[in-house]
């Protein structure tokens, strides 16, 4: 039971009053769009009083009882013959399916996930690490493997923002390939000493000087996806420091690339590339590549991709997928595996 496993005793008795309104509303009794009701005002209170005004949580929560409701009382003329009844149920349902919409469509607009200053300033999490006593890197997605997201420098305030200016721009040099599938820039670069990583959408990994911008060196792994053209991250790792959670008694092997990029392709590779040179590392799987299409059955052009992240954990480098589904039977499972970050090995999988 939800509350014994010390969940939400919301769940088990919302639970019970939608078993109710589903049997009655199969008898095409009124009672069961009524007991709906019910529960979706109950639901509502619950919302507020667990999540506050805060619109993911309340959108997660709310927007299918919602959709549900705009469902039933449309049928409610099904249930009753009260003409005054129908007319009500209709205009409730028409003042849901607005509010339905309305939430949809601002599902789709930016929402501020960062707290006003009263708030963070009592929450004991959001200031966890002191100004300038963390890393200066930035050698992970979200700033470390722990998704940390915030820099512990203080050069840049609030005060002095408006004062930036433009110390160099780079451009890639690539541009929309027509027939080529749709194409955005969504990567995150990382930064470690003074070099910044940036994939490109057409599978291009370029390292630029952080002072100059002058391009130190670039990859391109080719061969990228029919018809979705994205990265978003590339993987960071350093062999002379990392954690061998694989063989703990072990140490890594640090003749070879010790420090590298792990960079996801739009065809389903995965590449593991020297960070100082641009080169593949030559002892990570096939000369530097592993083919994370091996071992998933049939795999058609543009039914799977790497477009997010790789995640390095110890000496793990940990990869997901994208998926085309729904378009034929015997599509690839979904399937998150890790791998050893030194050689390529396959670690683990787990495969929905």
């Amino acid at each position: 039971m939800a509350g014994l496993a010390g969940g939400s005793w919301y769940f088990l008795i919302a639970g019970i009053l939608l078993q109710c309104s589903g049997v009655l509303i199969t008898r095409r009794r009124l009672a069961g769009a009524l007991m709906y009701a019910l529960t979706l005002i109950y639901s509502v209170i619950w919302s507020l009083w667990d999540v506050g005004l805060q619109f993911w949580p309340l959108f997660s929560r709310l927007f299918t009882p919602a959709a549900g409701a705009v469902l039933i009382a449309f049928s409610v003329p099904l249930l009753t013959s009260k003409v005054r009844t129908r007319r009500w149920a209709c205009s409730l349902g028409s003042v849901l399916a607005v509010g339905v919409i309305a939430a949809f469509i601002s599902s789709f607009q930016p929402k501020g996930i960062i707290r006003n200053g009263e708030v963070a300033a009592n929450d004991k999490t959001a200031h966890d690490v002191a100004p300038n006593s963390g890393p200066k890197d930035w050698p992970a997605w979200a700033g470390d493997t722990k998704g940390s997201r915030f820099s512990t420098l203080n050069d840049i305030t609030p005060e002095n923002v408006k004062d930036l200016k433009v110390a160099w721009t780079a451009h890639t040099g690539e541009a929309v390939v027509p027939d080529k599938g749709d194409a955005e820039d969504q990567n995150t670069p990382l930064q470690v000493g003074d070099s910044l990583y940036v994939c490109t959408a057409y599978t291009s990994l370029i390292a630029y000087d952080i002072d100059s911008g002058k391009e130190k060196w670039r990859y391109t792994a080719g061969r990228g996806n029919s018809t979705y053209q994205r990265c978003r991250g590339t993987g960071y790792f350093d062999a002379t420091t990392a954690k061998n959670v694989v063989s703990p008694n072990s140490a890594l092997d640090t003749s070879v690339s010790p420090q590298r990029l792990f960079f996801p392709t739009g065809d389903g590779r995965l590449v593991a590339i020297d960070a100082h040179t641009g080169k593949p590392a030559a002892n990570f799987g096939d000369n530097g590549v592993v083919d994370l299409k091996a071992g998933m059955g049939e795999v058609k052009p543009g039914y799977y991709q790497q477009s997010s992240a790789p995640l390095v954990a110890g000496n793990l480098v940990i990869v997901g997928g994208r998926l085309i589904d729904n378009f034929e039977t015997g599509e690839p499972p979904g399937v998150v595996r890790a791998f050893d970050a030194v050689t390529g090995k396959l670690v683990w999988a787990w495969v929905r």
